[in-house]
């Protein structure tokens, strides 16, 4: 489970802690209200009650939770503090405690929420100890000592628990998601180590097919046709040869989703018909270069395949949606891209072998990618194209280099040749 994800849990539940320890203190409350300065009363219930329900909302929303959990235990501790300057006459020793105490090992939990280990630390020392000086105060009610010192130590104890449960949660979270970069740091790079010597003996064949056939073409070209078929040959060899340079395995770098995003709705742009495009606001979520490309190419020949393909009918209607990956069991960044017209449809199950378009540049591209392609299509009512990154489906047992080395080869090929494989797509 990530780090983000257990700080979501923790807050969550210390805020319903606190709201159900706040109902059990608004009797004592009332009860003690008497005794205390009205204008005392209603300002440190409207920080402590406020407090509590900011707390709730924030945790349920995931945003500013810190600020307001800081600001709650630093509430606790003024409205602790000043107790003393806020009761009328001295409250007897068979008192109940201030119902403050109710609060104190909120303050201590909220503490650990909002800041690092050694101020949670100092909060935990302080705020039981405030209240015990306040307890033995005769506005405190004038207990002895020893009983306000069971009172201290209690909140001591359980306050250190709640910091230490919080801290072991939190550095747990932290090593896996450390653990779960580096791995994806080393598939990448035995990937790109992969590609790129797949890519040399690529451009070897390439060289020795294209390149030396042209040549040899144009040295035995005599008559008209012939040097118009070399010329041909030789500009066939230079686009394979730009198009082999212009793939590059990569440096181990991300992208942003939000850059991929833009990536393909400019493409849904420049495709000369118009697509539908949807998408969700991504914050900093990055995915590995690698993975980047194979889900623009794919959506891209999702795209040019419902250009080619569906009817330009007046009711077609052609979209583009794109949504992170909430339902990851891990968390952590993904992406479904869903490419869909309503168009003639297809059946997928009999569709001849040698249509290469879908079944290379998206499926067996997001295969290679670590994620997958899935095709829904009916006759007569439309094709949806998803492309899903990564495939938590995949077995996680699966060595790196296993995974990498059996299914990078035409993962550097469709890459190489990619006017080659439009060409055909296009032509089904």
């Amino acid at each position: 489970m990530s780090r983000r994800k257990i700080d979501s849990i923790i807050a969550r539940s210390v805020a319903v802690f606190g709201l159900f320890l706040g109902v059990q203190a608004t009797e004592a409350m009332s009860e003690q209200s008497a005794r205390l300065s009205p204008l005392w009363s209603i300002v440190v219930t409207l920080l402590v009650y406020g407090g509590l329900v900011a707390g709730m909302i924030t945790a349920a929303l995931n945003r500013g939770t810190r600020v307001v959990f800081g600001y709650f235990t630093v509430a606790w501790l003024i409205g602790m503090a000043s107790w003393p300057l806020a009761v009328s006459h001295a409250v007897p020793a068979v008192q109940d405690r201030p119902w403050l105490w109710y609060f104190c090992t909120v303050a201590t939990a909220t503490a650990a929420v909002a800041w690092p280990w050694w101020p949670a630390l100092a909060a935990l020392v302080v705020a039981p100890l405030c209240f015990g000086l306040v307890r033995v105060s005769p506005t405190g009610g004038g207990t002895s000592i020893t009983a306000a010192s069971f009172d201290v130590v209690d909140a001591w104890l359980l306050g250190a628990a709640i910091l230490g449960i919080i801290t072991m949660l939190r550095q747990r979270a932290s090593a896996l998601d450390v653990a779960q970069s580096a791995a994806l740091g080393r598939y990448a790079r035995a990937v790109r180590r992969q590609a790129t010597e797949v890519q040399r003996s690529e451009v070897d064949g390439i060289v020795h097919d294209s390149v030396l056939s042209a040549l040899l073409a144009a040295s035995r070209a005599e008559s008209a046709p012939s040097q118009k078929l070399a010329a041909e040959m030789a500009v066939d060899a230079i686009g394979l040869l730009r198009d082999a340079a212009d793939f590059a395995p990569g440096d181990g770098q991300v992208v942003s989703l939000r850059v991929l995003v833009s990536r393909i709705e400019g493409a849904s742009r420049s495709l000369g018909v118009p697509f539908g495009f949807q998408s969700e606001e991504f914050c900093d979520e990055t995915v590995p270069t690698s993975a980047a490309e194979a889900v623009f190419s794919a959506a891209l020949q999702a795209m040019s395949n419902s250009v080619a393909h569906a009817r330009d009918t007046p009711p077609l209607r052609r979209w583009v949606s794109v949504r992170g990956r909430s339902d990851r069991p891990n968390g952590g960044g993904g992406i479904l891209v869903e490419v869909g017209d309503t168009g003639r449809g297809f059946d997928p199950r009999s569709a001849p072998a040698m249509r290469i378009g879908l079944r290379m540049s998206v499926m067996e591209r997001m295969l290679n990618a670590g994620g997958r392609g899935e095709i829904r299509s009916t006759l007569g009512v439309g094709t949806v194209i998803s492309i899903v990154w990564p495939d938590d489906r995949r077995p996680s047992t699966l060595p790196v280099e296993r995974a990498d080395l059996g299914v990078v080869a035409n993962l550097a090929g469709a890459a190489i040749l990619p006017e080659t494989m439009h060409r055909r797509a296009e032509k089904q």
